[in-house]
This record gives structure tokens, sequence and C-alpha cells, in this order.
């Protein structure tokens, strides 16, 4: 099989296969995902995009790869878990590009940002983990984005403002501030005119103001308490 596992001088894990007459190595965490293109596999990179194809069956490559953060998606893509950073209405985002999601492989993806035990594929590329903002109801419900540690998101309906954008006339232009931190929680600092609530398992109603610490797991809302989220 053209494709192999390969760790080099400085302990990194290598995708190794022969292309065009050359044998290339390629850094796993470098490789966005694998598309399937006839009898060829073409292999996409962080590096600047950089593509390159071979002989191969993508599913000789999924098993090949299938300890090491990749998964299927679709018929024709097997996507790096590590670089994935959202899913909604069917496609997941790979490196800042949207890649269809097929229903056979639809709840894997899912899998792979709401399990809350599967803290394996909740991690970045350097193995740091991440938190997950996931919709459970509402109109943006099934979308799911990864939160890296340490950065503050805005949130709300300015695209030009905020890192995530909610299009709803009851969300403010910049409505909270979120960061997940270190320990596994979440810091929120509430900036809206309609509030932003932590939702109690009694469906009690709490209005977050600044400088709020709420574990993973907590389910909050937007202005409208049918917009929900949870934060795992």
């Amino acid at each position: 099989m053209n494709g192999n596992i390969y760790t080099n001088d400085k302990n990194e894990i290598m995708f190794g296969f022969s292309c065009g007459g050359h044998y290339y190595h390629i850094l796993l965490k470098d490789i966005l995902y694998f598309e399937s293109a006839g009898r060829k596999c073409i292999l996409h990179t962080s590096e600047g995009m950089t593509t390159y194809s071979f002989y191969g069956k993508l599913g000789d490559v999924a098993e090949t790869l299938s300890d090491y953060g990749f998964t299927r998606c679709h018929q024709s893509y097997l996507v790096s878990v590590a670089h994935a950073t959202a899913y909604h209405k069917g496609y997941i985002t790979v490196g800042g590009y949207p890649i269809s999601v097929s229903e056979k492989y639809r709840r894997n993806i899912i899998d792979l940002f709401c399990d809350n035990q599967s803290t394996e594929y909740l991690t970045d590329k350097n193995g740091k983990t991440v938190g997950v903002l996931v919709c459970i109801s509402g109109q943006y419900k099934g979308s799911i984005i990864r939160i890296y540690p340490d950065i503050t998101y805005e949130i709300g309906r300015d695209e030009k403002e905020c890192e995530i954008v909610i299009r709803l006339p009851y969300v403010s232009r910049k409505h909270l501030s979120l960061t997940y931190r270190n320990d596994g929680t979440y810091e929120i600092n509430d900036h809206s005119h309609n509030g932003t609530y932590l939702i109690h398992e009694d469906d009690r109603a709490e209005k977050l103001t600044a400088d709020n610490i709420v574990p993973s797991g907590s389910v909050i809302c937007f202005g409208d308490h049918s917009l929900q989220y949870r934060l795992i």
C-alpha cells in the first residue's frame, strides 16, 4: 500500500508516500485532510495549502491513520480532527475550509465534538485540550464550534467585531466574550442589552454579568431562552 507511518529524529509522526517518482514524508500535524480522486488520493496540508497526489485508496489511508486523529466524514474525504474547528448544516470546517459530511458519517463527526467522554478528540494539533460550543436548541441547533484555550472570543451579530457570529435580532452586536480556560472552565463576560443566562437543571435562568466562571457542561442562552448552547 502507498502510505505508511514514520517517526523522525525529533520523535514527530510523519506520513510517507511515493509521488511522481519521489518519496515524501509529511508531518501528521501539518495534514488537513485527504481527498479521493479516482485511483488517487490528494493530500492537503496547512503549509500554504500545498497538495500532493499519490496512487492509493482512501480506505487504506483511513485504516493506517485511524489511531492518529483522522476520521472519515464522507466517502471522498478523510479529515484531521486536530484541524477541525466547526460543524454546521452538513459541513465540517477543516483548516478554514468547509468539507461536506455525508449522512453515513454524520454521527461520527458530531461525536467528535459532542461526546464529553471522547477527550482524545477534544485536542488541538499540539495535544492541548480545547472547549466546544454546541447549539442544542434554537435556529442554529446542531452547530458545533471548537473553542481554543486562552483565546477570548467575541460573540454577537457584528461579523466585523465578533469571531462567532449569531445573526438574530435579540443578540446584541457584541453580546458576550467567551474564554476557555486550561482548568476546563469558561469565563463569560456579558456586554448585551438582552442578557446572557446560565440555565440550571431545574430550568431556572440566572443572568450573568462580568467575570463569570462556569464549568464545562453548562448551558447558556443569549437573550432569548429558545437559543441555548452547551459548553463542553
